[in-house]
């Protein structure tokens, strides 16, 4: 490799480092930096050879006193050649790698310490902020919970409106036979179903994720030490049909047989060997409910429901959904603490932020100025 090239790397290499820092600690989401870097990278591509020869000691030596300021947060495992080539890799594969992000596994393989603020034991697969997005993350079941609790909040938020007006109309005795009101009230009564129903499809929906995601994240970490069965059984499939799928209760086994030290099964899900009401209530009533309301027919669970009724299920399947996540973490990775990316599977705190979204969006909607 020549000079040009390893320049070229070693910027690619600084370029990744400044993409990880978020613009408010000097990331290249500063318009300086990216200024800095795009003109690095166009005299190295455009200088001729006699000029890159009279400062390319020069240049080393800026880019080494970067590295130098990054090396208590990144440890390479890999040599900066080989983490330039594949960086650089991403971007000819997708021009939305700013937007995307990077996966955390690539990440963990290619820094031996990554001492940056992110949430413990993040899926292989999560996605890791890059520039404006510097130090967020993203993966599937994270942003399904959130939407499950948006529109846990939204139908509970949608009730008592519902309550409030019906209340107030009452006041008026010409209110009882105004068609528009009661058009109006049966609408607001459809609206609480609506966000209660897709509350709780948002909520299977997270957990199936949650489930997945255990199994895959382990499959890439582990991939070669695991048995043909053992990476079929990961990724949902059964031993020796990898064509036909495991059940959600199946594979929450299976997780446990693979992944424990001690391989054995401490929290049994399937139909006979279930002996809590609220695993009969999530598995059965919830699921049935769940798979109503995504494929309906005359003879499954009834979506015909009050509103009372409908933000019941839904505040039951929220609690429950978290409970029952908890302790198979707890069931899979006994000597973990739970998962902070999932705010630790805990109801207040997705609750909350659950109605911190929605005051936000309201204030959105009628162009507050938000200054805290």
């Amino acid at each position: 490799m020549d000079n040009r090239n390893r320049l070229s790397n070693k910027l690619i290499y600084v370029q990744l480092l400044f993409s990880l820092t978020p613009k408010e600690y000097g990331g290249v989401a500063n318009s300086e930096v990216k200024e800095m870097i795009q003109d690095l990278y166009n005299w190295i591509k455009n200088s001729t050879d006699e000029e890159l020869s009279k400062k390319e000691n020069e240049v080393n030596e800026f880019l080494d006193s970067i590295i130098n300021k990054y090396k208590d947060k990144f440890e390479n495992i890999k040599d900066i050649d080989t983490i330039a080539n594949e960086f650089n890799s991403f971007f000819k594969c997708n021009k939305n790698v700013y937007s995307k992000g990077v996966e955390y596994g690539w990440l963990i393989e290619t820094f031996n310490h990554l001492k940056l603020p992110y949430p413990n034991y993040l899926p292989y697969q999560t996605k890791i902020g890059l520039g404006i997005h510097a130090g967020k993350i993203s993966v599937e079941e994270e942003f399904l919970l959130k939407d499950a609790f948006y529109l846990l909040v939204k139908a509970e938020d949608t009730f008592d409106k519902m309550h409030r007006y019906a209340n107030f109309v009452k006041g008026n005795e010409n209110n009882k036979e105004n068609q528009y009101i009661l058009r109006a009230l049966t609408n607001a009564n459809q609206t609480v179903a609506t966000y209660s129903r897709l509350s709780i499809i948002s909520f299977y929906s997270f957990f199936e994720a949650f489930i997945n995601s255990i199994g895959y994240d382990y499959y890439c970490r582990n991939i070669d030490r695991l048995t043909k069965i053992q990476k079929n059984n990961l990724l949902g499939r059964k031993d020796d049909k990898p064509n036909d799928f495991l059940s959600i209760e199946e594979k929450i086994e299976r997780l446990q047989q693979i992944i424990r030290e001690d391989k054995t099964v401490v929290l049994r899900i399937n139909k006979k060997k279930r002996t809590s009401n609220d695993y009969r209530f999530f598995f059965g009533e919830m699921k049935k409910l769940r798979n109503s309301s995504v494929h309906f027919s005359p003879d499954k669970e009834s979506i015909w429901r009050k509103p009372d009724d409908w933000i019941e299920k839904a505040h039951k399947t929220s609690i429950l959904t978290l409970q029952i996540s908890r302790e198979i973490w707890k069931a899979i990775f006994p000597t973990k603490n739970l998962p902070e990316y999932l705010n630790e599977l805990k109801f207040e705190l997705n609750y909350n932020l659950a109605k911190q979204r929605l005051q936000d969006v309201g204030k959105v909607e009628n162009k507050e100025i938000i200054s805290d």
